[in-house]
């Protein structure tokens, strides 16, 4: 039978117990229940932590701070470039917001071209903070005397705002690609 445990607190504010306190021991059966547990859960835990790696990239270069962030901006998404990488996160957005990006891709001649416009409460709802719509357009293309390669990805998306903590969004996206060699198109 275990006694209660009672303490006493002196005048100095310390916590005294009693001598005869039962303090709960463990055998050595629970003591290796725990130890497997703690195993498991740890093997588990480092193994979700790699699951979301991955050796595949992003191939498209959108944004000049998403890039910096390490594809890593689904997340905060609070600009014009959340059309394209979290269209829920342009709900958030209370301005006009456009954006345009070109960049010669390792100065080697493919052209890497981005625009996006965000506009909140677009036609529908205009003085809504709740509703957003956006645009964007991207191009990737090479173009020499052998070979001519292009792509292009036009966006409509919308972020509905739910409650301050929540908003969703849809996303519309139309993609081309066409390539030619020597003038013979593929």
């Amino acid at each position: 039978m275990r006694k209660k445990l009672s303490r006493r607190v002196s005048r100095k504010g310390t916590v005294k117990e009693p001598a005869d306190a039962v303090i709960p021991k463990w055998d050595e059966g629970s003591r290796d229940i725990f130890r497997l547990f703690t195993l498991i859960l740890m093997i588990i835990s480092f193994r979700t932590a790699f699951a979301q790696y991955s050796d595949i990239r992003n191939p498209m270069f959108v944004g000049a701070r998403p890039m910096a962030m390490g594809e890593t901006f689904a997340g905060i998404a609070d600009d014009a470039n959340a059309i394209y990488w979290n269209p829920s996160g342009t709900a958030r957005i209370e301005r006009y917001e456009f954006h345009f990006m070109h960049a010669n891709l390792f100065n080697t001649g493919i052209a890497n071209n981005y625009f996006a416009a965000l506009l909140p409460g677009f036609l529908f709802l205009p003085n809504s903070r709740t509703f957003t719509f956006g645009f964007d357009w991207f191009n990737v293309g090479y173009e020499d005397n052998e070979l001519d390669f292009s792509q292009h990805n036009i966006s409509f998306s919308t972020g509905i705002l739910l409650h301050r903590w929540f908003s969703i969004g849809a996303k519309f996206k139309y993609l081309t690609t066409s390539a030619s060699l020597e003038n013979v198109v593929q």
